[in-house]
């Protein structure tokens, strides 16, 4: 509900000087969002198939659109983490995440359980202010901060 063309509307009022789309699948956004870069390690539509943990760069907002959702909580912040000192002061760390629901069809990884608890956790640990939470009609979590 919150992540489709209307997301990229809202990312290009920013007028970003650097987009960075973590985990961009087949890049939908390439075309639709101003000065994007999607990096993702199995897809290649992607601008660069690399990990966020083997990446490097600094942009002014950072897409997730459910890449920042599999495996341990240590995994998950890890690569948060990551992302954090990659944002410009002021820069938006935008988030969408499924709070622990398996899928019926798979694929069958541990999907991290994110809550409202932990999106202000992380907020806090990482020095960022919690603008937006919401949750979608598919009971998947959208969240966005800024880096302060």
């Amino acid at each position: 509900d919150y992540t489709g063309w209307e997301l990229a509307e809202e990312v290009n009022r920013l007028n970003p000087r650097s987009v960075l789309d973590v985990g961009c699948g087949y890049h939908p956004f390439k075309g639709r969002i101003n000065n994007i870069v999607g990096i993702d390690p199995y897809n290649n539509c992607a601008d660069y198939m690399v990990d966020i943990l083997d990446y490097v760069g600094t942009h002014d907002v950072i897409i997730a659109l459910g890449s920042i959702n599999f495996n341990s909580r240590d995994e998950i912040e890890s690569r948060f983490a990551k992302c954090v000192p990659m944002l410009t002061q002021g820069g938006r760390f935008i988030l969408r995440a499924n709070p622990g629901i398996p899928h019926k069809t798979g694929p069958y990884v541990d999907i991290f359980p994110w809550s409202f608890e932990v999106v202000n956790e992380f907020a806090e640990k990482y020095n960022l202010k919690l603008l937006e939470f919401k949750k979608d009609s598919n009971d998947r979590l959208y969240f966005v901060y800024k880096k302060q």
